[in-house]
Protein backbone atom coordinates (compact mmCIF):
# COMPACT_ATOMS: atom_id res chain seq x y z
CA UNK A 1 0.00 0.00 0.00
CA UNK A 2 1.61 3.04 -0.80
CA UNK A 3 -1.03 5.60 0.53
CA UNK A 4 -5.19 6.40 1.41
CA UNK A 5 -7.11 9.15 0.39
CA UNK A 6 -10.68 8.65 2.79
CA UNK A 7 -12.57 11.33 1.03
CA UNK A 8 -12.34 9.82 -2.50
CA UNK A 9 -12.30 6.15 -1.24
CA UNK A 10 -9.50 5.95 -3.27
CA UNK A 11 -5.98 3.25 -2.36
CA UNK A 12 -3.08 3.40 -4.22
CA UNK A 13 -1.19 0.15 -4.55
CA UNK A 14 1.95 -0.92 -6.18
CA UNK A 15 1.03 -4.61 -7.53
CA UNK A 16 3.85 -7.18 -8.38
CA UNK A 17 1.30 -8.07 -11.57
CA UNK A 18 -0.37 -4.54 -12.68
CA UNK A 19 -1.17 -5.82 -16.02
CA UNK A 20 -2.75 -8.73 -14.86
CA UNK A 21 -5.32 -6.80 -12.49
CA UNK A 22 -6.21 -3.88 -15.19
CA UNK A 23 -6.99 -6.65 -17.66
CA UNK A 24 -9.25 -8.42 -15.25
CA UNK A 25 -10.31 -5.87 -12.67
CA UNK A 26 -11.42 -7.13 -8.70
CA UNK A 27 -14.20 -7.15 -7.59
CA UNK A 28 -12.98 -6.73 -3.72
CA UNK A 29 -9.92 -6.07 -2.24
CA UNK A 30 -8.40 -8.19 0.60
CA UNK A 31 -6.15 -6.50 3.16
CA UNK A 32 -3.41 -7.74 5.26
CA UNK A 33 -4.24 -8.29 9.14
CA UNK A 34 -1.88 -6.57 11.29
CA UNK A 35 -2.48 -8.63 14.41
CA UNK A 36 -5.09 -6.51 16.26
CA UNK A 37 -8.06 -7.46 14.51
CA UNK A 38 -9.89 -9.58 11.84
CA UNK A 39 -8.52 -8.44 8.06
CA UNK A 40 -10.94 -6.54 6.03
CA UNK A 41 -12.06 -6.76 2.70
CA UNK A 42 -13.56 -3.86 0.35
CA UNK A 43 -15.62 -3.79 -2.38
CA UNK A 44 -14.23 -2.20 -5.43
CA UNK A 45 -15.70 0.46 -7.97
CA UNK A 46 -12.72 1.05 -10.41
CA UNK A 47 -9.14 0.70 -10.55
CA UNK A 48 -7.14 2.93 -12.89
CA UNK A 49 -3.19 2.47 -13.74
CA UNK A 50 -1.34 5.47 -13.06
CA UNK A 51 2.50 4.47 -14.81
CA UNK A 52 3.77 4.04 -11.41
CA UNK A 53 0.57 2.39 -9.30
CA UNK A 54 -2.70 1.15 -9.81
CA UNK A 55 -5.30 3.78 -7.82
CA UNK A 56 -8.62 1.41 -6.62
CA UNK A 57 -11.40 3.47 -5.99
CA UNK A 58 -13.82 1.50 -3.16
CA UNK A 59 -17.38 1.09 -3.32
CA UNK A 60 -19.93 4.17 -2.17
CA UNK A 61 -20.58 1.53 0.98
CA UNK A 62 -16.93 1.79 2.28
CA UNK A 63 -16.94 4.25 4.74
CA UNK A 64 -14.40 6.88 4.67
CA UNK A 65 -13.15 5.94 7.98
CA UNK A 66 -12.70 2.55 7.50
CA UNK A 67 -10.55 3.29 4.14
CA UNK A 68 -8.35 5.58 6.55
CA UNK A 69 -7.60 2.72 8.66
CA UNK A 70 -5.93 0.83 5.70
CA UNK A 71 -3.07 2.56 6.10
CA UNK A 72 0.31 0.43 6.20
CA UNK A 73 -1.79 -2.68 5.30
CA UNK A 74 -0.67 -5.36 2.94
CA UNK A 75 -3.06 -5.53 -0.41
CA UNK A 76 -4.52 -8.48 -2.18
CA UNK A 77 -6.34 -8.82 -5.22
CA UNK A 78 -7.82 -12.01 -4.35
CA UNK A 79 -8.68 -13.91 -0.67
CA UNK A 80 -6.86 -16.97 -1.32
CA UNK A 81 -3.75 -14.85 -0.95
CA UNK A 82 -5.09 -13.34 1.83
CA UNK A 83 -3.32 -14.67 5.42
CA UNK A 84 -5.77 -16.05 6.98
CA UNK A 85 -6.69 -14.62 10.24
CA UNK A 86 -6.81 -17.69 13.11
CA UNK A 87 -11.07 -17.96 13.85
CA UNK A 88 -12.19 -15.91 10.99
CA UNK A 89 -15.96 -15.63 10.67
CA UNK A 90 -16.49 -16.47 6.95
CA UNK A 91 -20.18 -16.93 5.84
CA UNK A 92 -19.79 -20.93 4.76
CA UNK A 93 -18.34 -21.07 8.80
CA UNK A 94 -20.88 -19.25 10.61
CA UNK A 95 -23.81 -20.72 8.39
CA UNK A 96 -26.14 -23.09 10.80
CA UNK A 97 -24.49 -21.74 13.84
CA UNK A 98 -26.88 -21.25 16.96
CA UNK A 99 -26.52 -17.28 17.77
CA UNK A 100 -26.89 -17.06 21.88
CA UNK A 101 -26.59 -14.05 24.02
CA UNK A 102 -24.44 -13.50 27.35
CA UNK A 103 -26.99 -14.83 29.84
CA UNK A 104 -27.76 -17.81 27.68
CA UNK A 105 -30.86 -16.70 25.41
CA UNK A 106 -31.23 -18.24 22.35
CA UNK A 107 -31.58 -15.64 19.39
CA UNK A 108 -31.77 -18.25 16.98
CA UNK A 109 -29.83 -20.07 14.18
CA UNK A 110 -27.96 -18.18 11.38
CA UNK A 111 -29.92 -18.71 8.09
CA UNK A 112 -28.16 -16.68 5.56
CA UNK A 113 -25.17 -14.49 4.81
CA UNK A 114 -25.60 -11.18 3.37
CA UNK A 115 -22.15 -10.09 1.84
CA UNK A 116 -21.74 -6.32 2.31
CA UNK A 117 -18.78 -3.75 1.06
CA UNK A 118 -16.96 -3.89 4.41
CA UNK A 119 -18.80 -6.75 6.23
CA UNK A 120 -21.75 -9.16 5.83
CA UNK A 121 -24.57 -9.46 7.57
CA UNK A 122 -25.85 -12.28 9.07
CA UNK A 123 -29.38 -13.38 8.73
CA UNK A 124 -30.79 -14.98 11.92
CA UNK A 125 -33.96 -17.17 11.78
CA UNK A 126 -35.56 -16.76 15.51
CA UNK A 127 -37.42 -19.79 17.13
CA UNK A 128 -40.33 -17.60 17.80
CA UNK A 129 -40.74 -16.82 14.24
CA UNK A 130 -39.75 -14.19 12.08
CA UNK A 131 -35.66 -13.15 11.27
CA UNK A 132 -33.15 -10.70 12.52
CA UNK A 133 -30.16 -9.05 10.15
CA UNK A 134 -26.72 -8.52 12.41
CA UNK A 135 -23.72 -6.91 11.00
CA UNK A 136 -20.84 -9.76 11.40
CA UNK A 137 -18.56 -7.76 13.01
CA UNK A 138 -16.32 -7.51 16.39
CA UNK A 139 -19.36 -5.33 18.13
CA UNK A 140 -21.80 -7.65 18.24
CA UNK A 141 -20.38 -10.95 17.68
CA UNK A 142 -18.05 -11.44 21.24
CA UNK A 143 -17.46 -14.90 20.91
CA UNK A 144 -17.44 -17.60 18.73
CA UNK A 145 -17.12 -21.78 19.65
CA UNK A 146 -16.51 -23.26 16.12
CA UNK A 147 -16.15 -26.57 17.68
CA UNK A 148 -20.26 -26.09 19.26
CA UNK A 149 -21.44 -23.55 16.71
CA UNK A 150 -22.27 -21.41 18.59
CA UNK A 151 -21.87 -17.51 18.05
CA UNK A 152 -21.95 -15.22 21.38
CA UNK A 153 -23.46 -11.95 20.53
CA UNK A 154 -23.69 -8.72 22.53
CA UNK A 155 -26.79 -8.77 25.57
CA UNK A 156 -28.46 -5.37 23.69
CA UNK A 157 -29.28 -6.29 19.99
CA UNK A 158 -31.09 -3.12 20.08
CA UNK A 159 -28.65 -0.56 18.24
CA UNK A 160 -27.16 -3.71 16.03
CA UNK A 161 -30.74 -5.61 15.00
CA UNK A 162 -32.81 -4.83 12.21
CA UNK A 163 -36.13 -7.01 12.30
CA UNK A 164 -36.94 -8.57 8.77
CA UNK A 165 -40.40 -8.84 7.91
Amino acid sequence: MRSVNPLRREVRVALDNPAEVLAAPPAWLYFGQDGTEHPPRCKVESVKDTGEQLVAVLAAGVPRDTVAKLRSKAVFVTEAARPRHEGLLTPDVVLGMRVVQPCGTVVGVVAGVLEGPVNAVIRVERPEGGALLLPLVEPVVEAADLEARVLTVVADLTPYAVEES
